[in-house]
């Protein structure tokens, strides 16, 4: 394998954060093997890290601990890449780019939910 991995996160990760990473990676321009990378790297990378993160926290609704797993980092690194994101939302274009991250994440988690199961309908329901 190259420098750079092409996985996103880890096999056997979850989805949701996998998905988050990927968003991630599209608005920060960097690889998925930068994101998944247990080094910093760049600071553009680490800031897509932390984003990624928060997003599969507040958008795919993950608890620290899960989003650690998958990310391979301790739950105390999430709450504060958590809390780095939240403190730059203070900046009005990062708080917008957050807000179409967020969307975005949003419905990615709405389109993995499966459809209501419908019983065949009966004879006198119509």
């Amino acid at each position: 394998m190259g420098r750079y991995s092409t996985r996103i996160l880890p096999e056997g990760a979850l989805l949701p954060p996998s998905l988050a990473s990927a968003i991630a990676c599209c608005a920060f321009g960097v690889s998925p093997g930068e994101v998944a990378a247990l080094s910093r790297r760049s600071p553009r990378s680490a800031r897509a890290r932390h984003t990624a993160m928060y997003l599969a926290h507040v958008g795919f609704g993950l608890g620290f601990s899960a989003v650690g797993r998958a990310f391979q980092r301790d739950p105390s690194s999430v709450r504060h890449a958590c809390a780095l994101i939240e403190d730059r939302r203070d900046e009005a274009r990062f708080d917008c780019l957050m807000l179409h991250l967020e969307w975005a994440s949003r419905e990615f988690a709405a389109s993995l939910r499966p459809a209501p199961l419908r019983g065949p309908a009966l004879a006198g329901d119509a």
